[in-house]
């Protein structure tokens, strides 16, 4: 279902996010949208390859920066793109994509506040390395040692990236609800 282009640009996004409550209600214990939209926090973020766009839950086609969203009440999971977490969950999602970005370009950045909790939430860095990152983020000058250990946790960071990129490119229905694992 593809929003109008003679209503415009605004009248769209409009109809977008319409969508998108619909969708997010539907997949939530709650009925209604403020309460639903409580259900819902960022689980993961990845970025498609760039001849593997994929459809947004509120229908917007070529997405970029997908993110995960979970529902803690009943376990279910969606994709969504990263405007719509951003415009209608109020989640501070392009913090972890300027994040990720940042680091892909120079793996010797510190890792941000905001990617370094999702990952050690998500139990991919340990307790010791989300606090070193914390740390040592701003921090320019570091001793040898130190950014030895800024560069491998951000390669590992990378690297779960492109895991779980490649993960959901094999499923079918990005805007979907997932099983949780």
């Amino acid at each position: 279902m593809q929003a109008i282009e003679c209503f415009g640009p605004q009248q769209a996004l409009k109809s977008n996010a319409a969508i998108l409550r619909r969708e997010i209600i539907k997949r939530s214990v709650a009925t209604n949208w403020a309460d639903a939209r409580a259900e819902w926090f960022v689980a993961d973020i990845y970025m498609a390859d760039f001849d593997d766009y994929r459809t947004c839950l509120c229908t917007k086609e070529h997405i970029k920066e997908i993110c995960v969203l979970h529902n803690s009440f009943n376990q279910n999971e969606v994709e969504v793109g990263n405007v719509c977490v951003k415009k209608f969950m109020n989640e501070n999602a392009q913090k972890l994509f300027d994040g990720i970005e940042r680091i892909k370009h120079d793996i010797n950045c510190g890792l941000s506040e905001a990617v370094a909790a999702l990952f050690r939430r998500r139990r991919i860095i340990t307790e010791w390395e989300f606090k070193f990152s914390i740390d040592t983020w701003r921090k320019r000058y570091l001793s040898d040692k130190q950014a030895a250990a800024r560069v491998e946790i951000n390669r590992k960071v990378l690297a779960n990236m492109a895991e779980r990129k490649t993960t959901h490119e094999n499923q079918e229905n990005v805007g979907g609800s997932m099983s949780h694992d």
